[in-house]
């Protein structure tokens, strides 16, 4: 509703794998609400979207709902539990806000002003090439299994600490940012996630 008072054609698609009854029965279309369940698709969904709300409560590392939303160039409104752990100090691909108050102001804000949605969308292909590059990330874990692999006798004695989690995750070019179809972008991005 606070996002409808100043944006009053704006329809909120809301996904989920296993979305309870209670919450299905919020669908109401005539409002703009529409309670979707699971996406077949999500990097094309995600491609869609002018703004993902991504309002956690709770959740720990890297969101792949927020890391969908860098990929497709989509910012992001989120909450700092949200944002935790993923940016490393860099400037976030959209707005971190705490309450649904800000939330809705956020959204809107981010809608509306192309300028503000641009930014947040070249913050976005900034984050992912400064942390979450594919080759670095894999050099990375290479590197580290070898060396527990030369080692490994002293490390199953406790003499090495464990192996680092590590993500791999790699981005377009930066000037292919949202060009083209959606659906040529999401397939792209999916072809890009299978580690060619």
């Amino acid at each position: 509703p606070l996002i409808r008072q100043q944006l009053p054609d704006a329809q909120l698609h809301i996904y989920g794998a296993y979305t309870p009854p209670k919450a299905s029965a919020l669908h109401n279309a005539s409002q703009g609400f529409h309670v979707k369940h699971w996406a077949e698709d999500a990097l094309e969904v995600m491609s869609n979207a002018r703004v993902c709300l991504a309002p956690l409560r709770f959740g720990a590392g890297i969101k792949g709902k927020l890391m969908d939303a860098m990929l497709c160039g989509t910012p992001s409104v989120t909450t700092p539990v949200g944002a935790e752990a993923m940016s490393g100090g860099l400037p976030w691909p959209g707005i971190i806000a705490d309450n649904p108050a800000e939330i809705a102001g956020a959204a809107v804000r981010l809608y509306q002003d192309q300028n503000l949605w641009l930014e947040a969308q070249q913050a976005g292909q900034a984050l992912l090439q400064a942390r979450f590059q594919h080759r670095q990330h894999c050099a990375s874990l290479i590197e580290r299994i070898d060396t527990l692999r030369n080692g490994l006798a002293e490390h199953r004695l406790g003499g090495t600490s464990p192996a680092p989690c590590c993500g791999t995750i790699t981005t377009r070019a930066p000037n292919t940012w949202r060009s083209g179809s959606k659906r040529r972008i999401a397939t792209r991005m999916k072809n890009r996630l299978k580690l060619n």
